[in-house]
């Protein structure tokens, strides 16, 4: 990273006729607490968290370190983290960050080309804007050659640019369908999990011991339930706990504190601060705000 370039191509005719051609490429290091992105893009490129950006090219973002949150016109927010790869489409509104309190570090290319268009529109990638690539050495190395000739600029490098986006692309695409397999593989398993996850919402589930229940490593779970239902399994252990609080607030009689108990915590304190946190008001005030008519 210490020795990272970014560059924006201008537009070669000659280039372009490759098939592929790249348009930007560069690394990134946000530390925890930093605005992002930093304000050395073109203006064209440059976007903040609450407008977010529509490019006119294809990215490819892969996180190396840290995690963060991404969304686009046709997917919800997702949580995005360290092992993770970003496929941005043309003509498509997007936007995604790092964790303030962690930050990340980022690899990237831009491209274009008749070839690209065939390689991604033709393939299932077109539906999944975020992979799980893990820490994938063949995919650390394409970038790193990418920052290599980046700097070298012999002539023909954007052509030696061009083939290694590609390669970027298809390792990727051959990540892609490894999890898809595992994933339907190991549906029935993660489907089990949910049920229990919902089932269990006052309780403190052990999630390694789920796990191994359903013969799985820790690891193995946690990255098929994510691609399964966009979140981690605490998270939708969480969300379902969230779910029946506000079922309970909207449709029952009990007092907060009883909800509390019900949900497995220790204080109505506690319960009130998990609450706002989550939706933004206290339960009382949801409760009022979303009370039918007698």
């Amino acid at each position: 990273m210490q020795d990272s370039v970014i560059k924006y191509f201008p537009q070669d005719k000659d280039v372009q006729r490759w098939g592929l051609y790249v348009l930007d490429a560069g690394t990134a290091q946000t530390a925890p607490g930093e605005i992002y992105p930093v304000q050395d893009h073109p203006e064209s490129y440059y976007f903040d968290w609450e407008t977010g950006r529509t490019l006119n090219e294809y990215q490819l973002v892969y996180i190396t370190e840290g995690r963060g949150h991404f969304q686009s016109s046709h997917t919800d927010l997702l949580e995005v983290s360290a092992g993770d790869a970003l496929l941005l489409f043309p003509g498509e509104w997007h936007r995604y960050r790092p964790d303030p309190e962690v930050g990340w570090s980022e690899y990237w290319i831009g491209f274009r080309g008749t070839n690209t268009q065939y390689m991604v529109q033709s393939s299932f990638l077109k539906t999944r804007p975020v992979i799980r690539v893990l820490h994938n050495l063949e995919l650390l190395n394409t970038f790193q050659s990418i920052q290599y000739w980046l700097r070298d600029e012999s002539p023909g490098y954007r052509r030696i640019l061009a083939s290694l986006a590609q390669l970027a692309l298809a390792v990727v695409y051959r990540d892609a369908l490894n999890s898809e397999d595992s994933s339907r593989m190991h549906s029935r398993e993660i489907e089990l999990a949910k049920i229990e996850l919902t089932r269990r919402h006052p309780e403190h589930v052990d999630l390694t011991e789920l796990a191994g229940r359903l013969g799985l490593s820790y690891s193995n779970f946690r990255v098929l339930f994510k691609q399964n239902t966009g979140l981690s399994p605490r998270q939708y252990h969480l969300q379902a706990k969230l779910n029946r609080a506000s079922e309970l607030l909207l449709h029952s009689r009990y007092n907060i504190s009883e909800i509390a108990d019900q949900l497995g915590f220790s204080s109505v304190f506690y319960f009130s601060r998990f609450f706002k946190a989550k939706q933004g008001i206290s339960p009382d005030s949801f409760r009022r705000q979303n009370q039918l008519p007698a």
